[in-house]
């Protein structure tokens, strides 16, 4: 033993074995916090990437059904002539009820404005624009950048599909997503505290933002962050935003996105450390206050059981030393010198027995307070982490982009989002599709009530089936129809709901060589709210898509005797 450790008095021998054995405690708890902040680094880089992906798919959704509707108006005869009157009035028709298009402009292949509502006076020309030039040298649907339309001066983003006559581009349909009515849409969904969600073209030049759309629409995303919009595939980077916020991004590249949009999610790490940061600072203070006790209670149990009776043992032997021969260490049994000063070893013995035994339960009190505390803020942690808005609630916020799941949602408001008409959901759906002149939907089952989130996710797998028939399908001639059958089958393994779409008498039917957007859609959403069984079949003759579940999954909690009727 050095010599300094030898000069230790009893009493700081006492406190420095109490550090000795807060040093594992200690341990423990910077383990949990580190293990903790690496925890829910982790969990915010899966949080960023999932935000973004079904951001990605939202934008996805709403070009796909721009689309959609500007296939639909390309297949107007009135527009394909370049008919004046009723063109204009069908396109005008069209705009109206879409109010996420700022505009709807038919022009021919020589890019001269044909058809509008109003016309405008003069020639206008739209050759020049790169979108119109993409349009029709690929004679695909293209995806323009950030524009200021000539005709309102407000910020756009230009979508032209090419009307074809066979291989002939005889005229491009141009219309312009109001990035107003996006930054809108963006505004409606909930953000994590500190989060941010930005949508730019394919130069990265700012479509919408949240937070702070004054400050960043319109303006380029800095070279800094540029090789995020040049990536292949998407990711997860923790970045320092430009207004400033440490955030974990996750981003979806146009190369990956194939709309040439960009999307990032941001997850401010300062609201996702927040727990943890409460928990270090909890749990330091409840160390300190307990290493403090501990010592404490060493000197105070020291100065009793140490220091004092040895002072006895001490004085009794300088009192052996003068001669006084009654003088007695209080030991018990201490006939003699001997026994005496070895029942005071004894005693001491038991002592510092006890005072372990004591340091040891102190301890363990500690450390279970300690996991305690680390065991409440992780259950805190992931209740925050599952309490973010469900997949269904961002899917609901999909529906109101089109005027069909924003009157399905208006059914369900009718009823206070308790139930809906099955019939009329599918009739709502199905109705921008529809023909005035033509019957192209035969619907056929029992009147049923479904819930309200059955409705939508019904809804939306229907309204993407009829925009695959028209482009694909059996909606892409006069001659092709649709027939939608539902029942209520009962059987030994229980009541299942079976829904059946047959297409009938359009053009011939290939099977796609990759499942794209609309089938991984109708999948989701089928499977997220009614647990479905979906299959989708590709036959020559026209798609058979056929939706299963068990019918407590889909009727309101008030259309049970219908059930047992239509059983």
């Amino acid at each position: 033993m050095s010599p300094r450790l030898r000069r230790l008095s009893i009493t700081q021998r006492l406190l420095a074995l109490t550090a000795v054995a807060l040093i594992p405690a200690a341990a423990v708890i910077a383990y949990y916090i580190v293990a903790l902040h690496q925890e829910r680094l982790g969990e915010a880089h899966e949080i960023a990437l999932r935000y973004g992906e079904l951001a990605a798919l939202e934008m996805e959704r709403i070009v796909s059904g721009a689309e959609g509707v500007l296939t639909t108006v390309s297949q107007a005869q009135a527009v394909r002539e370049f008919d004046s009157e009723p063109c204009r009035a069908y396109v005008g028709k069209v705009a109206r009820a879409l109010p996420q298009l700022a505009d709807l402009r038919v022009f021919d292949a020589e890019g001269d404005l044909r058809c509008r509502e109003p016309m405008p006076a003069g020639r206008q020309t739209s050759a020049d624009r790169p979108y119109f030039v993409e349009a029709v040298e690929q004679r695909r649907f293209a995806v323009g950048e950030y524009t200021i339309s000539r005709a309102s001066g407000e910020p756009t983003l230009p979508l032209a599909l090419p009307i074809l006559e066979g291989d002939q581009v005889v005229g491009v349909i141009v219309a312009s997503l109001d990035l107003g009515w996006l930054g809108a849409r963006l505004r409606e969904r909930d953000f994590l505290p500190g989060g941010s969600l930005t949508i730019a073209d394919r130069q990265g030049v700012v479509l919408a933002r949240e937070p702070l759309p004054e400050r960043f629409v319109g303006t380029r995303i800095p070279e800094e962050f540029q090789p995020l919009v040049r990536s292949e595939r998407p990711g997860t980077i923790e970045v320092t935003s430009q207004d400033g916020t440490r955030r974990v991004l996750g981003y979806f590249p146009p190369a990956f996105t194939g709309n040439g949009l960009y999307v990032s999610t941001g997850v401010s790490t300062e609201a996702v450390l927040a727990p943890v940061y409460a928990s270090t600072y909890s749990g330091i203070a409840i160390a300190i206050a307990g290493a403090l006790g501990a010592f404490a209670i060493a000197w105070i149990v020291g100065q009793r059981l140490f220091v004092r009776p040895m002072e006895t043992l001490l004085s009794t032997i300088a009192a052996w030393r003068k001669g006084d021969t009654k003088a007695r260490t209080g030991v018990p049994d201490s006939g003699t010198e001997i026994s005496a000063l070895a029942a005071a070893i004894d005693s001491y013995m038991d002592e510092i027995s006890a005072e372990r035994e004591h340091q040891a339960l102190l301890v363990h009190e500690l450390d279970h307070r300690v996991k305690n505390i680390l065991a409440t803020v992780q259950a805190v942690a992931s209740q925050t982490f599952t309490a973010g808005k469900p997949a269904d609630d961002a899917v609901q916020a999909f529906a109101h982009r089109l005027n069909a799941l924003a009157q399905t949602h208006e059914i369900l408001m009718a009823d206070n989002w308790a139930s809906a008409d099955l019939r009329r959901t599918l009739e709502t759906a199905i109705r921008p599709f529809d023909n005035d002149e033509k019957v192209r939907f035969r619907l056929s089952g029992p009147d049923l009530r479904i819930r309200a989130r059955a409705a939508l996710s019904l809804s939306m797998a229907v309204h993407e089936l009829c925009t695959n028939a028209v482009k694909y399908g059996a909606l892409r001639d006069e001659k092709g129809h649709v027939s939608i059958k539902w029942l209520i089958d009962s059987g030994p393994q229980g009541s299942h709901f079976l829904l059946v779409w047959t297409e009938h008498d359009g053009p011939p039917v290939r099977t796609p060589l990759s499942r794209g957007f609309g089938s991984r859609m109708i999948e989701r959403a089928l499977a997220a709210e009614l647990s479905a069984n979906v299959t989708l079949d590709f036959r020559a003759a026209g798609v058979v898509c056929t939706v299963r579940c068990e019918t407590k999954l889909l009727l309101a909690d008030d259309a049970e005797a219908v059930s047992a009727q239509a059983a």
